[in-house]
């Protein structure tokens, strides 16, 4: 529950957070996305697992160089969500699979 408190403001940042700028780069650097010298462009890896996210979406990269691919910021910022969302998903989906493993304890009680 921690991580979806955590979590929310970047998921849904229309909740007018003071603080929303500094939460945006702090999940950026968590997922290792470079701001480029343009502040609504941001830089990706090959090998980082966002690619994937953002191809779902679409092609939209902006340039390729050589090790690194060049993402509008919205874009890179809707892949991190969905990225957190599908995990948090994960986690609560595990949660109710071994929650319904474990015997019924109210009748020993």
């Amino acid at each position: 529950m921690k991580l979806c408190e955590l979590t929310h403001d970047f998921i849904d940042p229309r909740k007018n957070c003071h603080n929303q700028e500094e939460i945006n780069k702090n999940f950026e650097e968590v997922f290792l996305v470079e701001v480029q010298d343009r502040p609504d462009k941001r830089k990706i890896s090959f090998d980082n697992p966002l690619i994937c996210h953002i191809n779902e979406m679409q092609d939209n990269t902006i340039e390729d160089l050589e090790y690194w691919q060049v993402y509008n910021m919205d874009i890179v910022r809707k892949a991190i969500s969905m990225s957190i969302a599908s995990y948090i998903f994960e986690l609560v989906s595990n949660a109710d699979q071994e929650g319904r493993k474990i015997s019924d304890i109210t009748s020993k009680i």
